[in-house]
């Protein structure tokens, strides 16, 4: 057996195993890099100027001076834009994926 030269008196862990399947490594690779590429594209959405849920009030309800501010806070609340940022991506990437 090999020695690891990280672990003195231990052996290499990794071992050259085959694959049962040979396109499951290439799935799985492409699997984390659609949602590497959504999460840092959601994230640069998320660092873009202006509120969202002001955006939205106004897309829903009128001009910039017709939303009162009890209203863009329903709508943080209901939108879930109040949430910490790792479950907003997971609440947009449950409703954008496929049923």
């Amino acid at each position: 057996m090999r020695q690891s030269p990280y672990c003195p008196g231990g052996e290499f862990l990794v071992r050259n195993v085959p694959h049962d399947d040979p396109y499951q490594q290439k799935i799985l690779s492409t699997l984390l890099v659609v949602l590497g590429a959504t999460f840092c594209t959601y994230t640069l959405m998320h660092f873009a100027p202006g509120d969202p849920a002001l955006e939205i009030a106004v897309s829903r309800y009128g001009g910039q001076y017709e939303v009162d501010q009890a209203t863009v806070e329903w709508i943080r609340e209901s939108e879930g834009l109040d949430k910490p940022l790792y479950l907003q991506y997971l609440y947009w990437l449950r409703h954008v994926s496929p049923p």
